[in-house]
């Protein structure tokens, strides 16, 4: 029979079997789905700080399972002759060279190789990092491995909170979570608990961009400052502040410019200039030679030295061949730089999108692209707004952020599982650097 309708009343259908379980279903998804976002709203830095050290504890596992198969020669100053365990691992790599800072010193006369050639030494790792860490270490009687993975831990710790600041009040709170869990599970963020640079240059990158998108130019200049005993990045950082100039220079007719920002600015580029110039002017003073940190980073690289842009044809050309290589290198910094300054980019303000674009000319320009790239790449973190589609200008058009960031974090965290197990552990008798 069909339905039977009453004359002046609605008809109404009362759903059966699996529609009616659906639509309870999808209730209960959309109920807990609202919840979870007003909670995000409300209480954003908790929740970032809970995925990041949720990623943290999956790292840790990964490296924990991986270190008792890694070989030894990549750990410094270790007792004992048994298997690998975290803690080792913690300040293996680069960490054994903060470690012998710490000890030793920087030297005074550069060491050479059988060929005379200036071998690879101290003066390539800048000097914030141990120091902080020795002081930590004089303070609570805790060991290297221990004191440098707490500071990493809490410096980037503390750069997630200030980097959802500045995306929450860009792209909204939701979506600045899923941004920063994305940087939380990046396939190397587990240098983020080694002792490595990567949290403190960070850290130090995020409270910049943080000073020049308020114009707070007296806290740029601190960072930028201190960052050139950190990280050698001096010379990005000076590129978003020429953007920053030139985007005044050009809106003076229709926006005003405080003579405070142009001179703050101006300053700025000098001190971040300048930081750039501090280490190596340091390390030519020590040794008495002029040249001592050029040598110290040509040591990493092949015979040759620091030749702009020439590693990445060169290690395009060897994977891929020579002709091929050229067309895919072309091709893969062309489709990097359109996904940063693409439209899909604008919501993330003019600031964030310069870093993006400066730091990766100094990528392509200055370093070697190979298995530390992935460790480079993390200073680029706003790019996670970009992947969930969180980084639009319109809040219409960024669609399926929360389905996105859940993909993207899956697909990261094994990725991460390739990364430590190919490139953290040392395969004897010798293996590429992460």
């Amino acid at each position: 029979m069909g339905d039977t309708t009453i004359a002046g009343e609605q008809s109404t259908r009362v759903p059966h079997g699996g529609a009616s379980v659906s639509l309870i279903a999808y209730g209960w998804v959309r109920r807990t789905v609202d919840r979870l976002g007003g909670s995000i709203d409300r209480r954003l830095t908790w929740w970032v700080l809970g995925g990041f050290l949720l990623a943290r504890v999956f790292s840790a596992v990964l490296i924990a399972w991986m270190a008792p198969s890694s070989g030894r020669l990549v750990v410094a100053n270790r007792e004992g002759s048994g298997p690998l365990g975290y803690w080792d691992m913690v300040h293996a790599w680069d960490g054994k060279w903060y470690e012998q800072i710490i000890n030793e010193g920087y030297p005074q006369v550069l060491p050479l190789d059988q060929e005379n050639r200036v071998a690879q030494n101290t003066w390539a790792f800048l000097p914030l990092f141990p120091t902080l860490t020795a002081g930590i270490m004089t303070v609570t009687g805790l060991s290297f491995p221990v004191a440098g993975s707490l500071l990493s831990i809490g410096c980037a710790a503390a750069a997630v909170v200030l980097m959802s600041v500045l995306l929450r009040e860009r792209i909204g709170a939701r979506a600045a979570f899923g941004a920063t869990l994305l940087f939380s599970f990046a396939p190397s963020s587990p240098v983020l608990q080694m002792t490595y640079t990567e949290s403190l240059g960070i850290l130090l990158l995020t409270i910049f961009l943080w000073g020049i998108t308020r114009h707070n130019w007296g806290v740029a200049c601190l960072a930028a400052l201190l960052l050139g005993f950190e990280r050698p990045i001096a010379l990005s950082m000076a590129g978003v502040v020429v953007a920053v100039l030139l985007r005044m220079v050009l809106r003076r007719h229709t926006e005003q410019v405080r003579p405070r920002d142009l001179v703050g600015a101006v300053t700025t580029l000098v001190v971040a200039g300048l930081s750039g110039l501090a280490w190596p002017a340091v390390a030519a003073w020590r040794t008495g030679q002029a040249d001592a940190y050029v040598l110290t980073q040509a040591a990493w690289r092949a015979p040759g030295g620091v030749v702009p842009f020439k590693p990445w044809l060169t290690n395009f050309q060897l994977v891929f061949g020579d002709g091929k290589g050229v067309i895919v290198v072309f091709v893969v910094v062309a489709c990097w730089f359109l996904v940063m300054a693409g439209p899909w980019s604008r919501g993330l303000g003019f600031e964030l999108r310069a870093w993006m674009v400066s730091y990766s000319l100094y990528l392509v320009a200055i370093t070697d692209v190979w298995t530390s790239t992935y460790r480079f790449l993390l200073f680029l973190w706003p790019v996670g707004a970009i992947l969930i589609g969180a980084a639009q200008p319109r809040a219409r058009d960024r669609l399926l952020v929360g389905w996105r960031t859940a993909a993207w974090v899956v697909i990261f965290a094994g990725w991460q599982i390739w990364w430590v197990f190919e490139l953290l552990k040392f395969t004897p008798p010798a293996d590429f650097a992460p």
